[in-house]
């Protein structure tokens, strides 16, 4: 078989108005801009509704990030045209805030995160998108700070959610972080600055933002928020609860309920992400404890997501719910006719086969079908070839529900010169015909016999001898059918009217 084609999807900006983000006290925009991937023929199928996955970025970062740093793009186009994946919406909204993100949480300081995704951002890829607006079909996943905000939103608001899956989590188990070096040196090292400085390390800025997310505060000062250390190195007890209780290992018993809700969990963690693996293996127990179902996947590598990104959408295509369907090709690409073509599809409806060009729209695909048939879901379809020139072929599905299958099946109809076939003598009469039918031939050895109906339907194969024969239509329905003789010299075939 041929390699696949590769189809290309798109990519699609809009900036997006919050008022979840009106207001806050560092001065984020409430405008923000919010990139969406678009798979392949999304425009030529408008009908399809496709399940949609947020991938949120992590600290320091932009909506940009999967798109420039982990060619997520091409990844996709790649996933799909191959049909290791279905055709899916993905989408990065911007979180990055003055000090570099908020963990995606509500406070009045950096503004309201959560409801800024799970309100603003949810409803305008609904409202614009073709998406299958169900928790079913709508899936999360983040790295690090946002594998954080992943699991955050996850716990809070199961009901808009049917899958998520994060990346070396952050914040798990805080007492393994802030009270060992070296986040306990930064964060005692950040409580001794007097004023905000742009130019600071990433990590003050990251302690900066964990205060001012986990324990808001409109009168301290340098930052809106209170740190767990004074600059002596003492632990402010008080302000360490406020900030445990934002640990996904303590919020594990509290949000069991809403975890249990999802239909699938994976967390994901690097073998050598020497900073996170203790606090996931805890989490892990943690969840096994509760009874939260969940898997847990270690990967070869550190603190990065880009060893698992293509096993993450493969993930959502799994556990994701979607309406559009997928055909495949399981006999041989390059045919001739009067061979069998075998496909199968993963919904109920019809197959369509058309010349190979590009069919803009499902009334195309309909209009120059040249042949179709019947499928039911996930069983093995015999197509027969007896009437078709040769060329290149296309098959898609269209589901009754009348969604379209994104990405096609490729075949060929070689054609048979005279050198390599015995031209063939055949009569068949009488034609229209009652109920028995007389064929003459001038093969004297084996030969095939295949009758079949308009729509490409094998209805009838035996092997026959000789060149005199004669079949019994009468169970035949009325109708055109197709009869073929074929052997390993010659094929033939002859349309016939059933009265």
């Amino acid at each position: 078989m041929q390699d696949s084609p590769i189809y290309n999807g798109y990519t699609d900006v809009k900036d997006l108005y919050s008022p979840a983000l009106e207001g806050n006290l560092q001065g984020n925009p409430s405008t923000q801009p919010v990139k969406v991937y678009l798979p392949p023929n999304y425009e030529s199928f408008p009908d399809n509704q496709y399940p949609v996955v947020y991938l949120l970025h992590q600290f320091t970062t932009d909506y940009n990030l999967y798109f420039n740093e982990y060619g997520i793009v091409e990844k996709l186009d790649r996933l799909i045209s191959q049909k290791a994946i279905k055709p899916l919406i993905l989408v990065t909204p911007n979180a990055k805030t003055v000090y570099g993100g908020s963990w995606y949480t509500n406070t009045y300081v950096s503004g309201n995160w959560e409801d800024y995704i799970t309100s603003d951002v949810f409803q305008h890829i609904t409202n614009n998108y073709h998406v299958l607006d169900q928790r079913e079909s709508r899936g999360m996943a983040g790295f690090s700070s946002a594998g954080y905000g992943t699991m955050n939103i996850a716990m809070k608001y199961p009901s808009k959610l049917g899958s998520i899956a994060t990346i070396g989590l952050g914040l798990v188990d805080m007492e393994l972080f802030f009270m060992n070096d070296p986040w306990e040196s930064w964060t005692i090292e950040a409580a001794s600055i007097n004023e905000f400085r742009p130019g600071d390390p990433w990590y003050t800025h990251a302690i900066y933002s964990k205060a001012e997310s986990f324990a808001p505060d409109s009168t301290a000062t340098p930052i809106l928020g209170r740190l767990p250390y004074t600059p002596e190195g003492e632990l402010i007890d008080s302000t360490w609860q406020e900030w445990m209780e934002h640990d996904p290992l303590t919020r594990i018993g509290i949000y069991k309920d809403s975890l249990i809700k999802l239909d699938t969990i994976q967390i994901y963690i690097g073998n050598q992400d020497d900073m996170h693996v203790p606090g996931h293996e805890n989490l892990h127990q943690a969840m096994i404890d509760n009874g939260i179902l969940h898997g847990y996947v270690t990967y070869s590598g550190g603190h990065d997501p880009g060893p698992v990104i293509e096993d993450i959408l493969i993930y959502f295509s799994e556990s994701l719910v979607s309406d559009v369907p997928t055909i495949r090709l399981l006999s041989e690409d390059s045919l001739k006719v009067g061979d069998t073509l075998v496909l199968k599809s993963d919904m109920n409806g019809s197959i369509y086969i058309v010349p190979d060009t590009d069919y803009q729209s499902i009334d195309s695909i309909i209009k120059y079908q040249v042949i179709t048939t019947d499928v039911l879901a996930d069983e093995e379809k015999e197509v027969y070839l007896s009437d078709i020139e040769s060329g290149a072929y296309h098959v898609y599905t269209i589901s009754n529900e009348n969604m379209v299958s994104n990405i096609p099946e490729g075949f060929s109809i070689i054609p048979t010169t005279i050198e390599n076939k015995k031209i063939p003598s055949c009569e068949i009469y009488p034609n229209p015909v009652n109920d028995r039918l007389n064929i003459e031939t001038n093969n004297p050895g084996y030969s095939y016999l295949l009758v079949s109906s308009i729509k490409g339907q094998l209805i009838l194969s035996q092997e026959i001898e000789g060149t005199s024969h004669q079949i019994d239509l009468s169970t035949f329905q009325k109708g055109v059918y197709f009869i073929t003789i074929r052997s390993k010299d010659f094929v033939t075939t002859k349309k016939i009217i059933k009265l």
